[in-house]
């Protein structure tokens, strides 16, 4: 599958999983999400295979921006989820949900330009 792969090539060619530290953050864009795509397809598909193969490789999952309508998907997603996977969300919402990302992240990421804090 499409996770398996980049959590493979992830290991293997960027070093992610070694030593303490070593995981990777899921940035999952919402930007152009509206009321029929709230993505409760891809956190289906997406965190079971990170969690039964990779589990010490998932380190934070970035979702922004939320919107009072994916608040309502989540509540009931994450009762099917450990407490342990739900810390490891991170939901942004608020008009500062780009700052607070790219924060996040550190100066080392570049995000997509329409992800991106606006230039100060």
């Amino acid at each position: 599958s499409f996770v398996v792969f980049h959590a493979e090539l992830a290991r293997r060619e960027r070093g992610v999983g070694a030593g303490p530290g070593g995981q990777l953050a899921v940035v999952v864009d919402r930007s152009a999400s509206g009321r029929r795509n709230q993505d409760p397809r891809l956190v289906a598909e997406l965190l079971p295979a990170l969690l039964a193969h990779y589990p010490e490789l998932l380190g934070r999952v970035y979702v922004a921006p939320i919107n009072a309508r994916f608040v309502g998907v989540w509540r009931v997603v994450r009762l099917f989820l450990r407490d342990e996977t739900v810390a490891k969300f991170a939901l942004l919402r608020g008009r500062d949900w780009r700052a607070r990302l790219q924060d996040a992240l550190g100066p080392g990421v570049v995000l997509p330009e329409h992800m991106r804090p606006p230039a100060s």
